[in-house]
């Protein structure tokens, strides 16, 4: 008992300092606050963290007053005048809004500035601009939500309320436009736990974000006097309770089950973004992949001639793929009769006078026809294309990716249909971090494949990240995720986002599997079909 009055007293001293800081000492605690949220993200999933920096927003949000507004419009009736005031005085919690978003991207997005260095020097001098312009943008999501909810500020209860939709909101206008970032999402504190991700099968991660936000706000609560702290702690361990008893029991429910005739060989090569488009390094590359592909292996499959599906990672090779190549012929000659070689690569069209180049995925059969492409559809900015290009390009501005012309877009996101193989949907790298994005909706694939080079940002928590993207989005439209990391982290998740293999970052290996079934269409993947 005197554990838990310290504990009390405790909380009433932090909540009170937070709301009566004010100035630069205040902006600076809600930074602070942000980039600590980021411990509860992957790689590190402290979920703890955010039982005192989220209700510390909003006790920082709770002080957000301008003390001699509210004495000018004290007693009048007006309703102009006081819908005036509100705003006026909620300009403070844009303020501590634009701070603890700026913690939190900089925090979550440091390694960004990696890629300045991956290939060569020429973009250093723009890497400091880069870490910080893109947390400060990103930030704005949530210094407008704090805004939008002070101006609706009321009872205690309400603002956990208030806050929480209001972030959920910005957090899916900040996904969404000017091409989206839904990086980094707040609902990816659940990660920690498979149970607890279960209920995005319903609602998504935009939903399981809003579960996040609201449920470690409303510890907060613990500092109003007039609430009965004993029913708030039965409340919120009941909540979490129903959400990990329902996650536990869908897996439960359903165990992972396998495709009988479909063997996967994930090849991870390895090769550092610094050496990828050296001359020198091409036959260095090329053999690397030619042997790794054909390696005996200490995993169920023993050896190249049971894999059905010998998969690369994105534009595994540092040279066009020419069917009737040396190369070609030999990377097919590793192939048992009908099987298939599924790879990264970067595909030349040319129509006329116009030549494109793709960023696609392309299958070959055992006979060395290419039966199935996709093509890339959402760029990277800045890096596979520059947005208003000939502007930019006067002021000295160009791609991170060396290459003259900017790549194609392709038509959007599309199945693969190849014989003997369940039908799979393709995406490129940052393309699975788009919810209801990845898969044709009309025509539900059997599972998903996901290529990427994550070798820009190194052994940072970056790959991580993007790790957790594609689990999410197994378990957001209930099909396997395959997925192949140049330099990791290549994993094979089952439709309820359990990891049946992967190989680690910086390693270089393959990774046999089977492939998993899909389960039936989640209740989400109905719900995006009239997004």
């Amino acid at each position: 008992m005197i554990l838990i009055n310290k504990l009390q007293l405790a909380i009433f001293a932090w909540s009170s300092y937070c709301i009566t800081i004010w100035g630069w000492r205040k902006l600076g605690l809600a930074a602070i606050l942000g980039a600590a949220s980021v411990v509860s993200l992957p790689p590190i999933g402290f979920f703890l963290i955010l039982l005192v920096t989220m209700p510390s927003l909003i006790w920082l949000l709770d002080g957000a007053i301008d003390t001699s507004l509210k004495q000018q419009t004290k007693g009048k009736q007006n309703f102009i005048i006081k819908l005036f005031a509100r705003i006026y005085a909620a300009r403070s919690a844009f303020a501590v809004g634009m701070a603890f978003g700026f913690g939190y991207f900089f925090a979550g997005l440091y390694w960004i500035g990696s890629a300045f260095f991956a290939e060569n020097n020429d973009f250093i001098l723009l890497m400091p601009f880069a870490t910080i312009l893109l947390p400060l943008l990103l930030s704005i999501y949530w210094a407008l939500a704090c805004l939008l909810a002070r101006i609706f500020w009321s009872g205690s209860v309400r603002n956990v309320f208030t806050v929480a939709i209001c972030l959920s909101i910005f957090e899916f206008l900040r996904g969404t436009l000017f091409t989206g970032l839904p990086w980094n999402l707040m609902g990816f504190a659940f990660d920690f736990s498979t149970a607890l991700l279960q209920s995005a099968a319903i609602w998504g991660i935009y939903g399981l974000t809003f579960i996040v936000i609201l449920f470690s706000s409303a510890f907060s609560l613990f500092a109003n006097a007039s609430i009965s702290h004993k029913k708030l702690s039965i409340s919120l361990v009941l909540c979490i309770s129903v959400l990990f008893a329902g996650g536990s029991i869908r897996l439960s429910m359903n165990p992972t089950q396998y495709h009988d005739n479909v063997k996967l060989r994930l090849v991870q090569g390895n090769i550092s973004q610094a050496d990828k488009w050296r001359p020198e390094m091409r036959s260095i590359i090329a053999n690397r992949y030619l042997e790794l592909s054909g390696k005996k292996s200490e995993q169920q499959i023993l050896g190249i001639d049971q894999v059905t599906h010998l998969i690369w990672p994105e534009s595994a090779m540092p040279f066009l793929l020419e069917p009737n190549s040396s190369f070609m012929r030999e990377a097919i000659d590793r192939l048992a009769d009908g099987a298939y070689l599924i790879t990264g690569a970067i595909r030349k069209h040319t129509v006329g006078n116009k030549v494109e180049f793709f960023n696609a995925i392309l299958a070959f059969d055992s006979n060395g026809n290419q039966l199935g492409k996709y093509d890339k559809h959402h760029l990277v900015p800045f890096g596979e294309y520059l947005p208003h290009g000939n502007l930019l390009k006067k002021f000295g501005l160009s791609k991170l990716i060396s290459m003259k012309d900017d790549f194609s877009r392709g038509i959007k996101a599309s199945n693969i249909y190849l014989k003997n193989t369940p039908s799979f949907g393709a995406n490129i790298c940052y393309e699975v971090i788009f919810s209801a994005k990845v898969v044709e909706r009309l025509h539900r694939p059997e599972w998903m494949l996901n290529i990427t080079n994550d070798a820009w940002f190194g052994k940072s928590i970056g790959p991580y990240q993007h790790l957790a993207q594609a689990r999410m989005r197994a378990i957001e439209e209930g099909l396997p995720m395959v997925r192949n990391a140049n330099t990791g982290i290549s994993a094979i998740f089952d439709p309820l986002g359990r990891l049946i293999a992967s190989i680690p970052l910086g390693k270089t290996d393959v990774l046999d599997s089977a492939l998993p079934l899909k389960v039936e269409p989640t209740f989400y993947v109905i719900l995006a079909s009239f997004i």
